[in-house]
C-alpha cells in the first residue's frame, strides 16, 4: 500500500482524498463511484477477502449514473456481497483459489 500511495503522490493525485475514501469503503464495506473516469458510468464495489480477512479481489456492479439511484446502489452493493462471499467461499487459507467443484 505505501508503494502505491508514494507513486499516486509522483502522480499528483490527492493522497489524503485518496485515504479518506479508503476509509469511508472500508467503514461501509462497500465502495462507490460515480462518473469518475466516464461521467455516465455508476459502479459499486465490494471486497472479496481471503485468509486473515485481507482483500484479495472485489467484485464489482457496474451500470449507467442515471440508474443507480439509492435503491439500486443498495441492491447492488447486496448482490456484489453475495457474489464476494460465494468467492471467499473457494479461496483456500493462503488466499489462492481452491479448484471449484460444480454439482
Amino acid at each position: 500500500m505505501r508503494v502505491l500511495l508514494e507513486s499516486a503522490t509522483e502522480a499528483g493525485v490527492d493522497v489524503a482524498g485518496l485515504r479518506a475514501r479508503l476509509e469511508d469503503a472500508r467503514q461501509a464495506g462497500y465502495a462507490f463511484s460515480s462518473g469518475g473516469l466516464d461521467p455516465l458510468i455508476a459502479d459499486v464495489a465490494v471486497p472479496v477477502r481471503g485468509a486473515g480477512g485481507h482483500c484479495r479481489a472485489a467484485v464489482s456492479v457496474t451500470g449507467f449514473v442515471q440508474d443507480f439511484d439509492s435503491d439500486a446502489v443498495a441492491h447492488a452493493q447486496q448482490a456484489a456481497a453475495d457474489a464476494a462471499g460465494d468467492l471467499e467461499g473457494l479461496l483456500d487459507d493462503s488466499g489462492s483459489a481452491r479448484e471449484a467443484r460444480v454439482s
